[in-house]
């Protein structure tokens, strides 16, 4: 595990929704050099950490390191050049001679190899990097997926199909050279579940997380709504039911059955207020689903916006989704916990964290059935208050960090969450 009392830094490489940032500052607090690569550009801010982190600005301080790639799959390709140039750039903001460990997430996993023995190397998986880019058994399903999306869309069908093979084949290499997993529970995604065997068969520690970082809300009120002129509905769920490019139908959303659930519910209360976010593939669809069953007319639809827009968003909601379909609750449900807002979502893959504020659904009738209930402005306060107690003692990533970490000088507590 990461000794916080040997010298060396901690790198990260991976920024996928800027997720790997909370363990980043979380380790800053314990004293340790950190160095956080940030990899894409400025107009994907879902992954820029200045879009989540109150205290992280632009230009970065020194341990930031802006190294931008034209696709991350050109990580895959040449791993060794790629890490080569980004430790070299690192080095000319901030001094370093050792790695004592490195975070790898997306495509960088394909780094792992290229560290020395001593480094500790963590795979810290945003999801689809594990449970689809290492998961050679779908490599066909995979390639037809992505034909036409990012690198592959300028090659024949032929190169992209063998390109993608080759990087999938390499990322499971790669990640049973790691020497640990730090993956969603078992029981969320069966292809998930095949591959922690696996690298567990190649004596990689598995470390469950499921957490989220509460640090870009510590601004954000979080003060109970009271009733306004209408009921405003707040879905942060990406649009991803009908059209699968990972090839994995384990992460269907179920954006279908919210809207069929809210048409419903419209029926019964037609004084209310709709807001979705245009995001990933299948906002087509969706927008031709609300059309068809009348619901277009209480519907706002907002472009994708910086983070710091988005919380303005929870502000004015009552009620909040996340998924209904077959995948899991993720940060944008989470955060709507913290801040007290009642969440309807699809809790089954929850059941190990005990009894829950959040009101299950997995179907339109389901979906109606909770938001009549939340109608109640009593039932919504005390929903509301449970949701917050609830965030505050389940998540954040202090529960990862005590395995993850070893201190035999005890002079780096791991900081306690306050939950404020």
């Amino acid at each position: 595990m990461i000794d916080l009392d040997a010298p060396g830094v901690i790198v990260f490489f991976g920024t996928m929704n800027a997720m790997p940032m909370m363990y980043a500052h979380e380790l800053k607090k314990m004293a340790q050099d950190v160095i956080y690569f940030v990899d894409v550009p400025e107009k994907n801010a879902l992954c820029r950490p200045e879009n989540h982190f109150p205290d992280i600005s632009y230009p970065y301080p020194d341990w930031v390191v802006e190294f931008v790639l034209p696709t991350p799959f050109i990580a895959n390709i040449f791993p060794k050049l790629t890490l080569l140039l980004m430790l070299r750039k690192a080095k000319r903001k901030k001094k370093f001679d050792t790695v004592k460990a490195v975070f790898l997430g997306g495509s960088f996993i394909s780094y792992a190899p290229f560290f020395k023995e001593e480094t500790l190397k963590i795979f810290l998986s945003h999801g689809s990097d594990f449970d689809t880019w290492c998961d050679t058994q779908n490599t066909s399903a995979l390639s037809w997926g992505m034909k036409r999306r990012s690198v592959f869309k300028f090659f024949p069908y032929v190169i992209t199909k063998a390109l993608i093979k080759s990087i999938v084949r390499q990322n499971l290499k790669s990640a049973k050279s790691a020497d640990v997993l730090l993956y969603f529970p078992r029981g969320m995604n069966k292809v998930g579940d095949r591959l922690i065997a696996e690298l567990e068969d190649a004596v990689v520690t598995y470390i469950p997380r499921y957490d989220a970082s509460f640090e870009p809300l510590k601004h954000v009120s979080r003060k109970f709504k009271h009733e306004g002129k209408k009921l405003v509905i707040l879905s942060v769920v990406r649009f991803l039911y009908k059209t699968f490019p990972d090839s994995n139908e384990g992460y269907s959303k179920g954006n279908d059955k919210i809207i069929y659930g809210l048409a419903m519910y419209k029926k019964l209360n037609k004084n209310i207020e709709i807001h979705f976010v245009e995001k990933r593939e299948d906002v087509h669809h969706a927008k031709l689903l609300c059309d068809e069953l009348s619901l277009s007319d209480v519907v706002i639809w907002h472009k994708e916006m910086p983070f710091k827009e988005f919380i303005k968003l929870y502000e004015l909601a009552d009620i909040c989704f996340d998924q209904v379909g077959n995948h899991w609750i993720a940060g944008g449900g989470l955060y709507a916990l913290y801040l007290g807002k009642p969440l309807i979502a699809n809790a089954k893959n929850l059941s190990f964290l005990g009894e829950s504020p959040i009101m299950h659904a997995e179907t339109p009738d389901e979906v109606c059935k909770c938001l009549v209930a939340l109608s109640d402005l009593a039932f919504r306060k005390t929903i509301s208050a449970r949701s917050k107690k609830f965030a505050e003692e389940k998540f954040g990533p202090f529960a990862v960090l005590e395995r993850l970490v070893r201190n035999d000088g005890h002079s780096h507590p791991i900081p306690a969450d306050t939950g404020k």
